[in-house]
């Protein structure tokens, strides 16, 4: 089972003892959040919504994923962006005259815990589960867990897009859409990363989990591609306090380059390499950090960490798609607690995904009928955000089972604790740098 409890919780990764935690189950709970007005009645799984004569058929859509978590308690504060970013796209995409469809929203929370994700994919399989009716896709909203939900939801024939997988099982799904290439591919991306930087010499280290030597190899072996040499690697124990150590033990024979993959707290690492290793290169592989990840960390410290990122930052703002999001209301729509977190991008962009998609095949709604379109999908318009989705590319050059992507985004931390792009609009491949695609909307 490849987890990504000790990877990426949606951006607090490096509290890998506290994700550790055993919790007991404390059941899910879920949010009927409408934006459009429904034209099918309740039915059974599989029934269909057909469009009526100048009226737009609806795509019921079901969301899953991490709202809160009881377990995480003050560490982890409310993620509404699960329900307010796919609401702020269903809005505009109700209100635009060239949408062929309209969509609603209902969300459910898992609460990160395994019971959570069991029930709340069972809820998405009930016929009146999306404001009376049954749901004709759903969206994995960054659940540890998608392992247990996603053979549920293929099961019923619902199909899944999910942002961002956690597991190979999910990954490995039949009708498991990736909206980015998965946490897997940043790790590949770092050697890229470092080498841009200047590293010549790296130490890498990550924390133990089911998938820990699998990450780690990725990342050994696109840094020997890279040219790197590899001075030294250690997995450590979720419980350690402290990473010092182990940064001591990977910095040998002249490393003058860091990846933290991620052992946490990520900033007292980065603090403590600083100040050990004068000019030490740092990277990280991550979708994106709340800025608030980093409180209390030094601006010096920040500054010019390198980041291998699955898609655009929130602060890409001459990206297509960032401005459509921000025209929308999606950054008004965010917490600040999670201000520059790109969850909620993905998450505004998994709604367009869908309406894009539904649009290609408007006869009739249902989940047969989506599953078919989302397998025949070719170049979805993902506004730059990520490269344009082409099913028929979906597990080929490396990309996931549920992917069309191998590409990462080069980011950096500035000072102000928010990642920024190197070069907005171009896409990398993970492994070997080579520019796999450039964003033809994109003006500088």
């Amino acid at each position: 089972m490849r987890r990504a409890l000790g990877r990426r919780l949606l951006g607090l990764m490096a509290i890998s003892a506290v994700l550790a935690v055993a919790v007991s189950a404390c059941g899910s709970s879920s949010t009927k959040t409408s934006a459009a007005t429904s034209v099918a009645s309740a039915g059974t799984p599989g029934s269909t919504t057909t469009a009526k004569t100048g009226v737009k058929p609806v795509v019921h859509v079901f969301g899953l994923g991490v709202e809160t978590s009881p377990a995480l308690g003050a560490l982890f504060p409310a993620f509404t962006e699960a329900t307010t970013e796919p609401n702020v796209a269903a809005k505009a995409i109700d209100a635009s005259a060239s949408s062929k469809v309209k969509v609603d929203y209902t969300f459910c929370d898992t609460k990160a815990e395994a019971s959570g994700t069991v029930a709340c994919a069972k809820q998405a399989a009930s016929p009146t589960a999306c404001d009376g009716n049954p749901c004709d896709v759903a969206i994995q909203v960054g659940d540890p867990n998608d392992d247990l939900s996603a053979p549920l939801l293929s099961k019923e024939g619902i199909p899944t897009v999910n942002v961002d997988v956690g597991t190979t099982q999910a990954a490995s799904s039949p009708g498991e859409f990736c909206i980015n290439s998965g946490g897997a591919t940043t790790y590949s991306g770092l050697g890229y990363v470092m080498k841009k930087e200047g590293a010549t010499k790296v130490g890498v280290m990550s924390v133990d989990r089911p998938d820990a030597q699998q990450d780690q190899d990725n990342i050994v072996n696109a840094a020997k591609a890279q040219g790197l040499e590899v001075t030294g690697q250690q997995i450590i124990p979720q419980s350690t306090v402290s990473p010092n150590a182990t940064i001591e033990s990977v910095m040998t024979g002249g490393a003058n380059g860091l990846i933290d993959a991620v052992v946490g707290p990520v900033g007292a690492a980065f603090q403590y390499a600083k100040q050990t290793y004068p000019g030490v290169h740092l990277a990280i592989p991550l979708i994106e950090v709340a800025k608030s990840f980093f409180a209390g960390v030094p601006s010096s410290v920040l500054n010019g960490v390198g980041v291998s990122a699955v898609s655009e930052p929130s602060s890409a703002s001459t990206i297509p798609g960032i401005k459509m999001w921000k025209a929308e209301g999606g950054l008004k729509a965010t917490t600040p607690a999670w201000r520059h977190f790109d969850f909620s991008v993905l998450e505004w962009l998994a709604m367009h995904f869908i309406a894009n998609v539904a649009d290609t095949n408007t006869s009739k709604i249902s989940p047969a009928s989506m599953m078919a379109a989302f397998k025949a999908a070719h170049n979805i318009n993902m506004y730059g955000i990520v490269p344009p989705f082409n099913a028929s590319q979906m597990g080929k050059d490396g990309a996931l089972p549920c992917s069309p992507y191998n590409v990462i985004v080069a980011d950096t931390l500035h000072n102000d604790g928010v990642q920024y792009a190197d070069n907005p609009g171009v896409f990398v491949n993970a492994k070997t740098g080579a520019t796999e695609y450039v964003d033809p909307g994109f003006k500088k």
